[in-house]
């Protein structure tokens, strides 16, 4: 019965991941986005499967820009990235396991940074980690398709997902996203505050 249960729940698993992976280009409208916020409730969908095995530790840097982006596009790709740390640190044995989130900005992106102390990713591996299907992990455990969908639907935000990793010391994911143009923030504004907008409208 359990195997039977494993085998349904996994076939499930991939069914779901193949439709994510064929639908990247369904519209979400944009909102306005505060990066420490975003994170933060990535980490209330997902923190208790990392804190099971290890601690979070933030550092979201100072006075970071707001986003205009999918609010759930962006959450997928943080929830996802987060999973794979709480999988990741499963696997090897160390005193304390960390998974480091940190947030910095440049002129053109904001970089979340996520790092797990877990068995780090062979050098062969690196360079197939975001193809569709390929996965690092036990079979029981991963579809291969996480990384790849977190990757696409970054790029079509105009972002990028990448990978840092020395095998044996853990492995960090860097997501990109792009920073709001000031017309984007105008517009976000004016779509989350119906009497601002109607006010802008009548100047």
């Amino acid at each position: 019965f359990d195997e039977m249960a494993t085998a349904t729940f996994s076939i499930a698993e991939i069914v779901r991941d193949l439709r994510v992976f064929a639908r990247t280009d369904v519209e979400e409208p944009p909102e306005m986005l505060e990066v420490a916020e975003l994170v933060d409730q990535s980490i209330r969908l997902v923190g208790r499967e990392v804190m099971s095995h290890g601690l979070i530790e933030r550092d979201y840097g100072q006075a970071l820009p707001r986003l205009v982006l999918p609010r759930n596009r962006v959450m997928q790709v943080l929830t996802n990235v987060l999973i794979n740390a709480a999988h990741a640190i499963r696997e090897v044995e160390r005193p304390v396991h960390r998974v480091r989130i940190h947030a910095r900005a440049d002129e053109d992106f904001v970089a979340i940074s996520i790092s797990d102390t877990g068995p780090g990713i062979p050098p062969e591996s690196l360079e197939r980690i975001f193809d569709p299907f390929f996965s690092t992990k036990r079979q029981e455990i991963g579809t291969g398709l996480g990384l790849a969908i977190s990757r696409s639907l970054l790029r079509k935000l105009g972002g990028d997902l990448s990978v840092e990793s020395v095998y044996g010391d853990g492995a960090t994911f860097i997501a990109l996203l792009p920073i709001a143009s000031k017309e984007a923030l105008r517009t976000a504004l004016t779509r989350a505050s119906p009497i601002r907008g109607a006010m802008v409208r009548r100047r």
